[in-house]
């Protein structure tokens, strides 16, 4: 993951705090995912995950219509179990 990106969900996730269990066991719409919002939200979601801060992963659905095509930052995660990408024009 790009140090950028990780520091982000790092703050993020300490900006939350306690909130961040709320995810805990939960399954997550993103719309957007392709784009610099989502992108945010998909390596903070990726990064609760990984440092097994949520007593129970979350499963994060990434939407988006991928005009532009699929980034290659995406495209690299799409073998993450707790991840599913999906092309849907909402």
């Amino acid at each position: 993951m790009n140090q950028e990106l990780q520091n982000n969900s790092y703050d993020i996730i300490h900006a939350l705090g306690g909130l961040n269990s709320k995810f805990s066991g939960k399954q997550v719409l993103l719309t957007g995912a392709a784009g610099f919002l989502g992108c945010q939200f998909v390596h903070y979601f990726k990064t609760l995950n990984e440092k097994a801060i949520l007593d129970s992963p979350c499963h994060l659905y990434a939407w988006d219509n991928y005009m532009l095509g699929l980034p290659s930052w995406l495209e690299n995660l799409k073998d993450d179990p707790s991840l599913t990408i999906q092309k849907k024009d909402v």
